[in-house]
């Protein structure tokens, strides 16, 4: 027996997917803060430490947003996410911070980035339905 695709689990595995990177990385940056006190990342400008110290608060509240109010944690998630690249990549190529942490950290962002930015058109809550799972139900599998 053939077992259908579910879009239903699928959006569900994505959405726990974008929960725990954005747990993990509420953590680190509440790690940092415990670590080194409040705006902890001495070595950057004004702006860029209360940008990341914000991320402590951001980033779980993007996740507790996924389950709560999909379309608003989703929103919120891709901008984290958009403005997080672009923070750190200035940081790596406009100030010259280099090192395993700087780029790999900026790497391992961008790909997570590039994975919400592919995975969003078939998470977003289409009604009461996601796109996928609206895509599903008008072009039922043969079996």
């Amino acid at each position: 027996m053939r077992r259908h695709f579910c879009p239903r689990t699928a959006a569900t595995c994505v959405l726990l997917v974008y929960t725990i990177c954005l747990m993990g990385a509420g953590f680190n940056h509440a790690n940092d803060i415990v670590q080194g006190d409040w705006f902890p990342y001495r070595h950057a400008p004004l702006s860029m430490n209360v940008y990341w110290t914000s991320l402590v608060a951001l980033d779980p509240l993007a996740a507790v947003l996924l389950w709560l109010k999909p379309r608003v944690g989703l929103a919120v998630t891709l901008a984290i996410m958009v403005s997080d690249v672009a923070v750190n990549s200035y940081g790596v190529h406009g100030l010259d911070y280099h090192g395993w942490y700087a780029c790999g950290s900026l790497q391992l962002q961008a790909m997570f980035l590039r994975f919400v930015v592919g995975s969003l058109p078939f998470v977003w809550p289409n009604g009461n339905r996601s796109n996928a799972e609206s895509a599903a139900i008008a072009k039922p599998e043969s079996e």
